[in-house]
């Protein structure tokens, strides 16, 4: 009733308002769900390069340990004779650090079948590093890996919920023998995707 009672000139910039609103919040949309995908993107991108960091470090160190082609959808694809690994702290925290994502190298037990953190970047929040710690073995990802699969989703880990990569480490038998780990902290993924979206309605705003 209101826009009845307006004059030719008000109505025009009413309705021109009203379409660059629909336009500017179809814009935002779009833009923020471009942002979120590339934060999405960025993390799985770090997982993969941890991987292929850990990989090449560990090939690089151990002459025994091979690197394979990697399966189609895998990342890694290391053959382990059980030589001891060379690992140091320094050396996983390093590639931690460059790839934005935690990092471990996970040995199995034959009699248990038990994966075990024989190296991790993972610190409890004392700062104690992870070491010797068990991956739950009712787990979506340890039962994955006991059957030679790669696992890639959300886990619980100490608490805390994780975007997760494990891929699994064979010997020339083809038993599994250990998995390789990335993985992310879902709250550091969150704050991603905010800052995506504050970066994306800003950038609305501006136009606007």
């Amino acid at each position: 009733r209101w826009f009845h009672k307006l004059r030719l000139v008000p109505k025009i910039t009413v309705v021109i308002a009203g379409i660059q609103f629909i336009i500017f919040g179809i814009m935002a949309t779009l833009f923020a769900r471009y942002e979120i995908d590339l934060a999405d993107q960025m993390v799985m991108k770090g997982q993969r390069t941890g991987l292929e960091m850990l990989e090449s470090q560990i090939v690089e160190h151990m002459p025994a340990m091979q690197a394979l082609e990697p399966p189609q959808g895998s990342i890694t694809n290391l053959l382990w004779n059980n030589s001891p690994l060379y690992l140091t702290e320094e050396m996983i925290d390093g590639m931690s650090d460059v790839a934005g994502v935690e990092l471990t190298f996970f040995v199995r037990d034959p009699v248990s079948g038990n994966f075990a953190r024989e190296m991790t970047s993972l610190v409890d929040s004392d700062g104690t590093r992870l070491v010797d710690t068990i991956l739950d073995p009712t787990s979506d990802a340890a039962k994955a890996l006991s059957v030679g699969e790669r696992f890639e989703g959300e886990l619980i880990l100490f608490g805390s919920p994780y975007r997760t990569v494990y891929e699994p480490v064979r010997n020339e038998a083809r038993e599994v023998v250990g998995a390789v780990f990335a993985g992310v902290p879902v709250a550091q993924l969150q704050a991603s995707r905010k800052y995506a979206l504050f970066t994306a309605f800003g950038f609305i705003v501006l136009l606007s």
